[in-house]
């Protein structure tokens, strides 16, 4: 698709976290860590964006600020072009429908004591959606567009009597019964094999187009969004770095995290072909000051006198394709 000509279904502007950690048994004192510093991407209708970063960089925070899990600190979140950042509970309920999220685990997502109807059916209840025939009809459309097939062949099965890709599926249909605007899918097939993940993610693809969903995906792969994403954000440490159409972050990345990213992709049967960037440091430098780079650290190509102690603005290194780094391009 090509995501210039839609419209911005969301936008995160300047959006900061923090939490406080519990005080440890040596330590009286609390503990704050910044999940998001001052964040901004922008996603627009009908496509996918990749959030991509290893685990703590605050990738799924941006997802439970989205779907108003969490609250920010500071900065706004959009949603076609109304702010939603501060609503109140009651004033955004009419938007849950339209914005719905699929969990890492389905196991835990999922309530052991609903049948797979009755759990897939509960959010057109809960939000008031047709009678109980038309609720019905939908469980079977939306459980065949997941490809639980037939449908009515799982209607009373638990999640206990389910693959781990069939209660993800589940989980899938459950977000996507009310039909909405945005889902945000998150690390949706880490504790999948590789083959089932490929479904997963075909069938994610086929509800792109059948349903016009957007989607925010959340992952650690750089691989998986290569697959699915049409554009990718790379996050590290709670700060975007890199934002481009997939195939150009994939390709040429230009942030040296990215690099590293791509550096750590398994390259079976290659031997030494494909180009390796060795961005990361063996041994790590002492850490900046507050206002330099966060990843100087790690960087093996970083300038102590520019990396360390300022932080790099994003740049445009080709159309569409911005790296927050002095030393890119």
């Amino acid at each position: 698709m090509d995501s210039k000509t839609s419209p911005e279904i969301l936008r995160l502007s300047e959006v900061t976290k923090t939490f406080r950690q519990s005080r440890s048994f040596f330590s009286g004192t609390k503990k704050i860590v910044t999940a998001l510093n001052r964040v901004s991407f922008h996603i627009h209708k009908g496509e996918i964006f990749g959030l991509i970063g290893e685990s703590g960089s605050g990738k799924s925070t941006a997802g439970r600020l989205i779907v108003h899990l969490d609250r920010p600190d500071s900065g706004k979140i959009y949603l076609n072009q109304k702010e939603i950042t501060r609503l109140p509970g009651r004033a955004f309920r009419p938007l849950r429908s339209r914005v719905q999220m699929i969990f890492q685990d389905p196991y835990q997502s999922l309530n052991p004591q609903l049948s797979v109807f009755e759990a897939v059916e509960e959010p057109l209840v809960v939000h008031g959606k047709g009678k109980r025939a038309r609720r019905e009809d939908r469980v079977v459309e939306i459980l065949d567009a997941v490809r639980l097939r037939p449908p009515e062949r799982f209607f009373y099965r638990f999640p206990h009597q389910l693959s781990g890709g069939q209660r993800q599926r589940v989980a899938i249909a459950r977000a996507m019964v009310l039909n909405p605007e945005l889902v945000v899918a998150d690390e949706p097939t880490s504790m999948l094999d590789a083959s089932i993940s490929i479904q997963i993610f075909d069938i994610l693809l086929r509800l792109r187009e059948d349903l016009d969903v957007t989607f925010l995906f959340i992952s650690h792969s750089l691989a998986a969004a290569h697959y699915l994403c049409d554009r990718i954000g790379v996050i590290f440490r709670g700060h975007l770095v890199e934002t481009g159409e997939g195939k150009a972050v994939i390709t040429r990345p230009g942030h040296p995290y990215t690099q590293a990213l791509m550096d750590a992709l398994p390259r079976f049967a290659c031997g030494e072909k494909g180009r390796r960037y060795n961005a990361l440091l063996n041994t790590r430098r002492k850490p900046p000051a507050p206002s330099g780079c966060p990843f100087y650290p790690r960087c093996a190509k970083g300038k102590a006198s520019l990396c360390s102690a300022h932080a790099p603005p994003f740049k445009e290194i080709e159309a569409g394709h911005q790296v927050a780094c002095f030393l890119a391009g």
